[in-house]
This record gives structure tokens, C-alpha cells and sequence, in this order.
């Protein structure tokens, strides 16, 4: 069978390694790993998903594992050895902030939230659907890093798209602390 297309579906470095998940539209999952690449078929990368979740959460108490980004956990996969806590806070969108060329900047002046201004940005279309929604928070949880400036880790588009629906609104986020000196 000719493979008609090949779909990225996460490509992240982590730590020193580079992992890329594609589908092989019509053949197969390939996950690559620096140079190794594994075919899969669709039932064995499930599979292999649900044993790497269990085997973090067996590894990291507390690391709600479903409630967390499949991609995101993939690309923090290599920092899991020094997480030392997972804490479920309510925090306000306006406490939150953003890497943007290696500074903290506040959600609310971040480049996602004010594309959003314009109806321009990778976020406009997840900012159509909350609107089909009412303005609902759905699927995955916003992480944020422990220790100053509350730094989101994962779901920046989600929180510019509420705090652009909403506002200041406080929501349910998952904390992670990692060992001193430390960066996620």
C-alpha cells in the first residue's frame, strides 16, 4: 500500500533527544526517537499510550495523567525524574503568565492573547469552538510551574481564549513543582 500522507502529530525535543509521532495515513503510527523509528499499528500505539501513562503514574503519585495533554507529556517526559509535587489550585487567569523569547510575560499581554484581538493567531479557531460552547473549558487541564510569575506549561491558547471570553476568572489548574534551580 502507497502511503498518501504523512500527518506530524507532536515533534518535541526532549532533554537531549528529539521524538516525533506521525501518522502514516494508511499504514502506520511511526514513533522516532533521534534516529530509531518504531512502526505501530493504531491498536499496538494505544497500547503502548496506555502502558507509558500507567508507568508514569506507578512512577509520579499524584500526576492525573488523563487529564493531561498526550503531547505535553510527551515533551515533559524527560523532566518527569525531577518533579517533586502535583497540586490542584484555583488560580486567576491575570496571575498567570508566558514564555515569550525567554521572558515571563502576563497571560493577558502574551502575543496568543492579543492575536485574539485582531481574529488573527493559532489560537482564533480553539477561541470559535469555546464561543459554540459557552465559553467552556474543555478537555485537558492548564498547567502551570510552581514558584514565581505562575508560568503556563501547557493550555496557553485555552487560558488567552477564557480570559478573552471571560476575563479575570479563577479555574482549576494543575501546579507542578519541580526540584530547586530547575526549569520545566
Amino acid at each position: 500500500m502507497s502511503n498518501p500522507g504523512v500527518i506530524c502529530l507532536a515533534d518535541v525535543q526532549a532533554g537531549r533527544h528529539r521524538i516525533r509521532l506521525e501518522d502514516n495515513i494508511g499504514e502506520s503510527i511511526h514513533l522516532h526517537l533521534d534516529g530509531l523509528r518504531l512502526d505501530l499499528t493504531i491498536e499496538e500505539f494505544h497500547e503502548l499510550a496506555d502502558k507509558a501513562r500507567r508507568l508514569m503514574e506507578e512512577l509520579v503519585e499524584g500526576v492525573p495523567t488523563r487529564r493531561l495533554d498526550a503531547r505535553f507529556l510527551l515533551g515533559m517526559a524527560w523532566k518527569l525524574p525531577e518533579l517533586l509535587e502535583v497540586r490542584q489550585e484555583e488560580a486567576a487567569l491575570e496571575s498567570m503568565s508566558v514564555e515569550e523569547n525567554g521572558k515571563l510575560v502576563p497571560l493577558a499581554k502574551c502575543a496568543i492573547r492579543t492575536g485574539l484581538e485582531t481574529g488573527t493567531g493559532s489560537a482564533y479557531p480553539l477561541l470559535e469552538g469555546m464561543r459554540r460552547n459557552g465559553g467552556i473549558l474543555w478537555g485537558t487541564d492548564i498547567v502551570l510551574a510552581d514558584g514565581g510569575g505562575n508560568q503556563i506549561l501547557d493550555g496557553k491558547k485555552r487560558a488567552a481564549c477564557l480570559h478573552f471570553l471571560k476575563g479575570n476568572t479563577r479555574l482549576r489548574v494543575l501546579v507542578l513543582r519541580f526540584q530547586e534551580g530547575r526549569k520545566a
